[in-house]
């Protein structure tokens, strides 16, 4: 953190607000920052040294682009800082090749930096410094690319002294810090800022990191904790199906096990619900006596194709509670207790699936979707920043990868907004182990902060927090049941806040430790507030009231083709994918029988 945050960010302006610097408010109100404007006119003798009160110890924006537009294209003569500047901090950005920006970094860093560079380094990278943490968190040490020879130049350091360079380009800097009279200048080789709304979806992080990290680090750096930040990093691996029997297809659980000890990892089972009566005792045993590293969620119900694709909320009710019926009773029968986080089979969804989970008081929904079936929905910048994506009837949404499909970068992403690190695979990664413990030590070498835990640990307690000017610390939850810990050695006040509007279920009760609290809501937000002691935490949680209509039977076609789907797959899982040919046999017939069933589709259509 700074050594003296700042409490607002000052964007100056002339006849209209610059479009960049509109993009650079949204960011900066997205990380929890207040925004003032500030309007530049032939009375404005001097930006620095304003008498005007409410801007004192706050962070000014340089934008040369505005700069330009008041001067006329020319510096002042006096144009420099001093003690008496009204500012704590400077954020300096839209730096390009152009002398009077190679005038502007000079005054500004009393000639440490000299000029604004473009990069002519072939195949040149991101390398972020692996000792400044404070600034760059996760993606300290990080290196990858390609960069964006557009928009990203470099900032040639003429004295190294006073001057940290967290990110480089190739071995020229990129985003310099420094200080001069008494101010925290951050200078940043980035011509433009990013739209959080433009749509990235799977964009690799390389395609917008400089348009959107250097300047969510400097703000981050520059005002502490009043911005949003995680509390805690957390991580889970998934293994979809399996029954908890000692071996399944190429799983073995004592094997996984021991790896998961070996390896410092934790591990939840997404269960199919229709083989609740289907377990080991001493499988169920190993669960209970290792809740650190092995729990078990819901995997639909039957896990018959796209169950949960469908859009008739009565039968998704049905659904949902004989799910919830059936891991009630095998938790009678065993103790051990099914995580309510629903993973979708084969990742299909539907938004009246969200609605309906959040209606049956589920913690949270786990895809690798981010998207609703059959309605393919691109994922802005904004909500891909954030812990869960909460589009689809404020119902959080967290997201997984397969193993091998996370890189250094997209973890460290993660990571910095808060989001867990979810990897998944099926039985089939143990016939090659080595890609899952690949996976495992590249996470766990990113920061010695990751936390492994159950999947519904991982989710409730992905929260935002920062510290209001009151003192308080606000907490943004993004799953029905947050976590919230005090760590500090004095009693502290906690707010905490979920989205709401009208596309949510109506609320019964908040509840703080399982108790009914009291709670204020408006058009957009529920907030409920609590003092912890120290060293304390507490669990905060929403409880909804379920007006879904539900079947009293799914009927006999469908317990039919559950059976049929689950023997089939078994058959699959624990036979047929151990032996190649047959294997490959299976796998050309079921390409068949998709293409038949797409032409078959094809047909109709046409008729």
């Amino acid at each position: 953190m700074a050594v003296c945050s700042s409490d607002r960010l000052v964007i100056p302006y002339t006849g209209k607000v610059n479009a960049s610097d509109t993009r650079l408010i949204r960011l900066a109100e997205f990380l929890g920052i207040t925004c003032e404007l500030l309007l530049l006119g032939p009375a404005t003798k001097d930006l620095f040294a304003s008498p005007e009160s409410s801007t004192i110890g706050s962070c000014l924006v340089v934008n040369p682009q505005v700069l330009k537009e008041w001067t006329g294209g020319t510096l002042p003569g006096d144009f420099s800082l001093s003690r008496g500047s009204r500012f704590a901090s400077l954020l300096v950005y839209g730096l390009t090749p152009d002398p009077f920006c190679d005038e502007l970094v000079k005054v500004l860093s009393n000639d440490r930096l000299h000029s604004v560079l473009p990069i002519d380094e072939v195949g040149a990278c991101y390398n972020i410094a692996p000792n400044m943490n404070d600034i760059s968190g996760s993606f300290a040490g990080v290196s990858f690319g390609p960069i964006d020879v557009a928009n990203d130049f470099a900032l040639p350091i003429h004295s190294e002294e006073g001057a940290r360079t967290p990110i480089s380009i190739g071995n020229k800097p990129f985003l310099v810090l420094t200080k001069l009279a008494g101010v925290e200048i951050a200078f940043l080789g980035s011509a433009t800022a990013i739209d959080l709304d433009e749509e990235v979806g799977n964009r690799p992080v390389a395609k917008f990191f400089s348009k959107l990290m250097p300047f969510a680090m400097a703000l981050r750096y520059l005002f502490g904790d009043k911005c949003w930040h995680p509390g805690e990093h957390f991580a889970s691996f998934i293994i979809d199906d399996p029954l908890l029997r000692p071996k399944y297809g190429f799983l073995d659980y004592k094997s996984l096990l021991s790896l998961m000890i070996r390896h410092d990892f934790s591990t939840t089972i997404a269960f199919i619900p229709y083989n609740y009566r289907r377990y080991s005792k001493h499988i169920v045993e190993m669960f209970k006596q290792n809740p650190d590293r092995l729990g078990i969620c819901y995997h639909g119900n039957d896990h018959v194709e796209a169950e949960f694709a469908v859009k008739d909320v009565a039968r998704l009710n049905a659904m949902i509670q004989m799910a919830e019926a059936r891991m009630k009773q095998q938790e009678q029968e065993t103790g051990l207790c099914c995580r309510r986080v629903m993973v979708f089979p084969q990742g299909k969804f539907s938004v009246e699936a969200m609605q309906v989970l959040s209606s049956a008081n589920f913690v949270a929904a786990v895809n690798t979707e981010p998207h609703p079936a059959y309605n393919p929905l691109t994922l802005t910048l904004r909500e891909t920043a954030q812990p869960a994506v909460c589009r689809y009837a404020r119902f959080p949404l967290f997201l997984r990868k397969y193993v091998g499909q996370y890189s250094r970068e997209e973890v460290a992403f993660n990571l910095f907004f808060g989001k867990p690190i979810l990897i998944v695979d099926h039985h089939s990664v143990f016939s090659h182990p080595e890609a899952l413990v690949e996976q495992v030590s590249m996470i766990n070498g990113m920061t010695n902060r990751i936390r492994w835990a159950n999947l519904e640990t991982a989710v409730t307690n992905s929260s935002l927090r920062r510290r209001t000017s009151d003192g308080a610390i606000r907490i943004r939850a993004y799953s029905r049941v947050v976590h919230v810990a005090n760590d500090s050695d004095s009693s502290d006040r906690f707010s905490v806040e979920w989205n709401h509007d009208e596309e949510c279920p109506s609320i019964e009760a908040v509840l703080q430790n399982g108790i009914p609290a009291s709670f204020d809501t408006d058009d957009s937000t529920i907030r409920v507030s609590a003092e912890l002691p120290p060293h304390s935490s507490g669990e905060f949680s929403l409880w909804y009231r379920n007006n879904f209509p539900t079947l009293g039977k799914l009927g006999f076609g469908s317990n039919v083709r559950a059976f049929v789907r689950r023997r089939l797959s078994e058959a699959r899982d624990n036979y047929v994918s151990k032996n190649d040919r047959a294997l490959a046999l299976a796998q050309a017939l079921r390409r068949q029988l998709s293409k038949a069933r797409g032409n078959n589709i094809s047909v109709k259509r046409s008729n």
